[in-house]
Order: structure tokens, then C-alpha cells, then sequence
């Protein structure tokens, strides 16, 4: 709770919400974790039952969906870390931009920032939602078991 008080009354935010800060995130990672594990077992799921029927084409197909839908959560706990200032010196935020970097990076270049606001990771998700879209259009589309 310390580390969230100083936090934000570092960004102008009364340090009384803290607990209700904390309690949302918490509820977010929860969201993420959630959907991480339900999309990795469906993923996982859909592989095994692929593998089994030899479809090999969905099997690649449910990899690269499973990737995708891991990697758009990890782009938004990216987002919230940074704004809650969490330094590169933790080992998970190092992590993190170890590996949307290579998509948020380039995009940074692109990408005008709005005000003080870098959209980069809106865009990011858009492209990962879309490429997800074509997953599923093209490996998937006529894939039985498949809940997306």
C-alpha cells in the first residue's frame, strides 16, 4: 500500500485512494490471469484434439491464436505498469518490455503521440486483434471445436 501512496501523490492523486487502487488492480490482473489461463486451455484443447485427428493446419493455427491472445494482455499490463510507474529494474517489467517491444517499438516511430499520450499500444492491440481475426479466418475457420 506504501509503494502506492507514494506513487500517486508522485502523479497529483490524493494518496487516500490507494486501497481503491490497489483492489482494481488486483482485479485486473485477476481479468488477465483469467483470460490467460480459459485462451491457453482452449488453445492447448484444440491442439491436442488437432494433433489427434491430424489436422495439422489447426494445430498451427490454435499455436498462433494462443500466442496472440497471450501477447495482447501482456501489452496492456505493460500499459498499467508504466502508468503506475513501475521501474525497468523489476524483473516483470523488464520482462514486459522484452517482449512487446519488438511490436511497440516500431510503432512508436509511426505512431504520433497525442498530447502527452502514446497510442502506440492501442495500435498494437488493434493489429494483434486483427491478426487473431485472420487466425481464425484462415487456419481455423472450419475447425469444430474451436470457441472463438
Amino acid at each position: 500500500m506504501i509503494p502506492m501512496r507514494g506513487g500517486l501523490r508522485g502523479i497529483g492523486v490524493d494518496p487516500k485512494y490507494a486501497p481503491a487502487v490497489v483492489i482494481l488492480i488486483s482485479l485486473l490482473v485477476g481479468v488477465f490471469v483469467l483470460q490467460m489461463v480459459t485462451i491457453t486451455a482452449v488453445a492447448i484443447a484444440g491442439v491436442i484434439e488437432s494433433v489427434r485427428i491430424g489436422a495439422f493446419f489447426w494445430v498451427l493455427g490454435f499455436i498462433l491464436y494462443g500466442l496472440l491472445s497471450i501477447y495482447a494482455p501482456l501489452i496492456i499490463i505493460r500499459v498499467i505498469f508504466s502508468i503506475a510507474m513501475l521501474s525497468y529494474s523489476y524483473r516483470i517489467m523488464r520482462f514486459l518490455v522484452e517482449i512487446t517491444e519488438p511490436l511497440l517499438g516500431p510503432l512508436r516511430r509511426v505512431v504520433p503521440v497525442i498530447g502527452r499520450f502514446d497510442v502506440s499500444p492501442i495500435v498494437a492491440l488493434l493489429i494483434v486483434w486483427v491478426c487473431q481475426a485472420a487466425v481464425v479466418s484462415i487456419f481455423l475457420r472450419n475447425a469444430p471445436f474451436h470457441t472463438f
